[in-house]
């Protein structure tokens, strides 16, 4: 304990508002900014998956998705910086790695909303 902090300082005050701004910047802001730049390039990542599937059947359609997908990769060089968030999910799909970061936020971080020993924090792990 360091009884040399005064927690009702200026500074101190002013630390508190920083924390709770970055504390809603990342798991808001990170999960909001994956969904925007990859709602910019659908039509990038999702070459008509559902359309080919239809016509050409299940597997015959994704197969030409993903390759539409490359050949549209190739071809735009600035969607490869995103890759990491679409390149495990089939092209219909580009949009779940959003869906994923906030599972992973909620098992990691979700735990603090729940009493400490309580069944339900539990249920959580």
């Amino acid at each position: 304990m360091d009884l040399s902090i005064d927690c009702g300082s200026p500074e101190h005050k002013l630390y508190d508002k920083y924390s709770l701004f970055f504390i809603g910047v990342y798991p808001i802001g990170v999960p909001v900014m994956y969904f925007l730049l990859l709602r910019m390039m659908r039509q990038y990542l999702d070459p008509g998956q559902a359309v080919l599937e239809f016509d050409h059947g299940a597997k015959e359609g994704l197969q030409r998705a993903i390759e539409a997908r490359k050949k549209l990769e190739a071809e735009h060089e600035d969607i490869g910086s995103l890759t990491f968030l679409y390149s495990s999910y089939e092209p219909k799909y580009y949009w779940f790695e959003v869906i994923e970061t906030l599972r992973k936020l909620v098992l990691t971080g979700g735990l603090i909303f729940l009493g400490t020993g309580t069944r339900h924090q539990i249920g959580m792990r």
